[in-house]
């Protein structure tokens, strides 16, 4: 994929795309789009995936992982390894670790974001068959960071986009 090329589907180029009979090239309709009336609202950014979300899953993922392919007890020193994080400023202590997930604001998981790759850093040495090592398990954490923190900019420069693209392949 050629990733100079990139057009972003933001309200301002989706018009003027329009404006040019170029729909059909970007793969969009010509018909009137209600949301652009609003000058603050941009349906692209509200339609993207929710990253808070995929953050869940990924730790829903780390949990099961470990419970099937660790031991039970990888997954209860996770929990205490989150517990026991010193208090500091602008990081809240989650008492309970990951026990009460459904429950989680999105302050909870972006104080996660801030710590789970220490927190799960040389936390098991051995898995069973079909396991992935501790270390590829930190470097998913960090790849999905990266790109989290990439993809909550307001724009992306050529040298952002190529940056994405090595991290996924990688």
């Amino acid at each position: 994929m050629e990733l100079s090329n990139i057009t972003l589907r933001t309200p301002e180029n989706m018009k003027k795309i329009i404006n040019k009979n170029q729909a059909n090239k970007f793969s969009i309709h010509k018909e009137f789009n209600f949301f652009w009336k609003f000058e603050d609202f941009n349906i692209y950014e509200a339609t993207v995936p929710d990253r808070m979300h995929l953050l869940d899953l990924l730790l829903e993922f780390t949990r099961e992982y470990l419970q099937r392919k660790v031991d039970s007890k990888a997954v209860t020193e996770m929990d205490h390894r989150l517990c026991k994080i010193p208090r500091y400023q602008g990081l809240t202590i989650l008492k309970n670790g990951l026990e009460n997930v459904s429950k989680f604001t999105a302050n909870d998981y972006r104080n996660i974001m801030k710590v789970i790759v220490f927190v799960i850093d040389n936390l098991y040495y051995k898995h069973k068959e079909g396991g992935i090592p501790c270390k590829r398990l930190c470097n998913i954490f960090y790849k999905y960071l990266k790109m989290y923190m990439k993809l909550h900019q307001e724009s992306f420069t050529n040298v952002d986009l190529t940056e994405l693209e090595v991290n996924i392949d990688n």
